[in-house]
Parts: C-alpha cells; sequence; structure tokens
C-alpha cells in the first residue's frame, strides 16, 4: 500500500498546472515503453493520455469555434518531449501540404508548438510542422514578430489520410534552454493554420484585452531532466 501511494504521488507530481476547458497532464513515459516517430500515434502510451481539443479561432475572428477539430497529446522521458496533434478535416483531399524546404511551410496548413521555455513571457520557441513533416522552427517574441533563423534539433513525422493528418515532434531536451532545478517550469500553447480557409486557431484561447498572446501561455513543469548545448548553428 506504501508503494502504491508513493507512486500516485509521484504521478500527481509530474502532473501539468493547466488549468481550462480540458485540463492536460504531462506524464513521463514508462522506461519500457516507446514511441515511434511515424505520424500514426497509436502506441499504447498515447492511447492511454487525455487529449486537449479545446481550440479557438484568432482569425478570421476570435474566439470561434474551429472549421475543423484538432486533438494535442503531450509526454516526455528523461531526454525528450514528446508531441503529438490530431489535425482533422472534413475535406481532406484539401489539405495543403508541400515538400519545401525547411522554414518554407508557411503557405502550407501545419501546427505549431510553441514554448516559453524561460516562462518569462517575452520569447516562445516554435516547432512547426505541415502535413508530410516538413519542419519551421525559430523564436517568436511579444510583438508576435517571427525570426526563423533558429534552426533547432528535433523530429517529426506527418501523414495525411482520410481522416486528415496527424503528426508527431519529439525534441531532445539538449535542444532546449533551460535552468538546471529538480522542477522546471516552462509555458505553451499551440496553433494550427488551415490555409484554404485562411484560418488560425489556438490553444489556450486567444484573449486581445489580456495582451500579447506569449502572456496567455499554459504552465508546465517538468521534473528529472536535462539540458544540454541549447542550439544547433
Amino acid at each position: 500500500m506504501k508503494r502504491i501511494g508513493w507512486m500516485m504521488t509521484w504521478l500527481l507530481m509530474l502532473s501539468v498546472g493547466i488549468f481550462s476547458e480540458n485540463r492536460v497532464k504531462l506524464n513521463p513515459i514508462p522506461k519500457k515503453s516507446r514511441i515511434v516517430l511515424d505520424g500514426k500515434i497509436n502506441e499504447s502510451c498515447w492511447l492511454r493520455l487525455g487529449s486537449v481539443s479545446d481550440f479557438f479561432t484568432i482569425k478570421p475572428g476570435i474566439g470561434n469555434i474551429p472549421s475543423e477539430g484538432t486533438e494535442f497529446y503531450i509526454a516526455y522521458s528523461k531526454d525528450y518531449l514528446y508531441l503529438a496533434a490530431k489535425c482533422f478535416d472534413s475535406v481532406p483531399g484539401r489539405i495543403k501540404t508541400s515538400m519545401a524546404n525547411r522554414d518554407n511551410i508557411n503557405q502550407d496548413d501545419w501546427i505549431s508548438f510553441e514554448l516559453d521555455m524561460l516562462n518569462d513571457k517575452q520569447i516562445n520557441h516554435f516547432f512547426r510542422v505541415n502535413p508530410n513533416g516538413i519542419q519551421a522552427d525559430g523564436t517568436l517574441n511579444r510583438y508576435e514578430e517571427e525570426d526563423l533563423s533558429p534552426d533547432y534539433v528535433w523530429k517529426s513525422r506527418g501523414t495525411v489520410h482520410s481522416k486528415g493528418y496527424f503528426i508527431e515532434i519529439e525534441i531532445p531536451f539538449k535542444s532546449l534552454r533551460f535552468g538546471s532545478t529538480d522542477s522546471i517550469g516552462m509555458s505553451i500553447g499551440f496553433r494550427r493554420q488551415i490555409s484554404r480557409r485562411s484560418e488560425l486557431i489556438s490553444f489556450p484561447k486567444y484573449n486581445p484585452e489580456a495582451g500579447s498572446i506569449l502572456m496567455q501561455r499554459q504552465s508546465i513543469a517538468f521534473r528529472n531532466i536535462v539540458s544540454s548545448r541549447p542550439f544547433e548553428i
């Protein structure tokens, strides 16, 4: 009984401090589990996680229900941050994607994971993927200006099918910049572009009266992770 109680306490300490229409939990990957990065989102560890789907529009119009559904999942191991997104589409034949060069997918459909590593609401580092798994990455400042010059070390895979497109992402913690304490606080947000509708949606819900989108991220906390050199130049 003591062992069960200790395990429950440990898992609760690894939960994300996010409260919204959906509550997100940040879960460690069991040591014997493995995520195969293939864009299918069919591993048992994903299936055990609850997803978040309460996205709202940024444009056209703010705070509306999106035209298409989106679900995301987040988990981690000691060395990697894992993200997955199910980007549903009622007309998958009209998904816009390409085999463009890195950082050249802005006209495509895409999903973007945006991370405030220092939790200071000044800079977000974004990891953006089109339906084919082609990457764009860089930084977003508090004026919502993007800088595509940083190139991080990470992996992504995408698949397009009859339901829309699915994305899986693996980011080594050694590619990220953060402190060395046992508990690492950061903030996250997701955005998705549906190109043919000129539609941009986000989680968490954006309120223009609350300031920059960087001020409105959701807090998370990691434990027992390791950082190394932050960038590949």
